[in-house]
């Protein structure tokens, strides 16, 4: 099994709106998320710190974005267009 991350962003007790996506490192999900979201420094340092964010939906979109460590032994099935 390989440490990877699954993340994304979407609306609380719900599936994720975008995403779920798979990346091998913690860093390569920051990011991403970063990237997708715009986020600034002072976010990304949050999220950095935390693994999780708090969004305004109106500004981002959602009104959260995580990530998780998953040790699975297929990450690919974690993709979102994966059936």
């Amino acid at each position: 099994m390989t440490t990877h991350y699954i993340y994304g962003s979407g609306e609380h007790g719900r599936p994720y709106d975008n995403g779920p996506f798979y990346a091998e490192t913690r860093d390569d999900a920051i990011a991403d998320l970063v990237w997708r979201l715009q986020l600034s420094p002072r976010r990304r340092a949050k999220l950095r710190r935390d693994l999780y964010l708090d969004l305004n939906p109106r500004r981002d979109g959602a009104a959260y974005c995580e990530i998780t460590e998953c040790d699975c032994t297929a990450p690919e099935d974690h993709m979102e267009d994966t059936p």
